[in-house]
């Protein structure tokens, strides 16, 4: 199931799916977990300090989501933030590449993404919000040694909303303390396809993915340079989720309902490693490494490197 979460992390993509059985019997496949990353992660100590006079900064940013049982996905994102006194304004592009890998076919997505959101620190406690409208483009199935459109649908809606609140702790000098609690909705659909008994053809369908997310973080900042105009933190993050995986099972004659999502419900970690660094006054560089661990439908790797100017 796809997952997106603002600013804490990267929002692992694995799995596989079963080839169909009998018609007689019930049929059940896996779809792997679907995962974007966020479209402009917010450090726990944002770059711009408090003015009462609007400042603006632009983002760029390109990774790829490494996972252990699938393919990787590149990503990009851009974002425009605007600044003033404690709160912030902010607004995100994110295109995403993505396989869905089954056992007899490979179906690509292309994920345009757009966001909005906002935030604030008021005197160390911090809050954001957002929310995401976009659409899955799907690509061409490949199986059977052939490449083809689908058959159904030429792509999907997303849908994704999530809010965070947090309070950010300065126990000694230059170190930064923060824990959040952080929950998110999505919602899509999935291409898939099974073998038709019936037809003794190849038919495509989609499935309704949407997951409900609670996440729980803490995490530790340093500044560091002669000025503290660098940070490095890490942070650690617990996910639960109503649906961190989803399955499709086909009932036997004489229903004919199609396949229908079966949701597996997880809780996985995440360990994140970032660092932003002040190349120049108004310009900066933000890099991050993040793992899950303990993922149903398998872990991935992510890593991030972006650039930031003031103006």
């Amino acid at each position: 199931m796809k997952r997106m979460i603002l600013g804490a992390a990267a929002w692992a993509m694995t799995g596989g799916v079963a080839q169909a059985q009998q018609a007689e019997a019930p049929q059940e496949a896996q779809s792997e977990r679907l995962e974007i990353p966020a479209a402009a992660p917010a450090a726990a100590v944002e770059v711009a300090p408090a003015n009462p006079k609007a400042v603006w900064i632009a983002g760029a940013t390109g990774g790829v989501v490494d996972r252990d049982t699938t393919s990787s996905s590149p990503y990009g994102a851009l974002a425009i933030t605007r600044y003033k006194g404690s709160t912030y304004l902010r607004a995100a592009y994110t295109l995403f590449g993505g396989t869905l890998q089954q056992a007899d076919a490979a179906i690509p997505s292309t994920y345009h993404i757009g966001s909005v959101g906002a935030g604030g620190n008021w005197h160390g406690w911090v809050a954001d919000a957002y929310a995401s409208y976009g659409r899955q483009v799907y690509g061409a199935i490949q199986a059977q040694g052939t490449a083809r459109q689908s058959e159904v649908a030429s792509g999907a809606d997303y849908i994704a909303a999530g809010l965070r609140v947090g309070r950010v702790f300065q126990p000694w000098a230059r170190w930064y303390i923060t824990p959040t609690i952080a929950g998110q909705y999505v919602y899509t659909r999935s291409l898939h396809q099974r073998f038709d008994f019936s037809t003794l053809s190849w038919s495509d369908f989609e499935l309704r993915e949407r997951a409900l997310t609670g996440i729980a973080s803490v995490r530790v900042d340093r500044a560091l340079g002669r000025r503290g105009q660098h940070y490095l933190g890490l942070s650690y993050s617990h996910y639960v989720t109503d649906n961190g995986m989803t399955t499709w099972r086909l009932a036997p004659p004489p229903d004919t309902t199609g396949p229908q999502p079966v949701r597996t419900p997880d809780g996985f970690e995440e360990v994140a490693l970032s660092g932003m660094w002040q190349i120049r006054p108004r310009l900066w560089l933000d890099t991050q490494v993040a793992r899950t661990m303990g993922a149903v439908a398998g872990n991935s790797t992510t890593a991030s490197v972006g650039l930031r100017v003031r103006f």
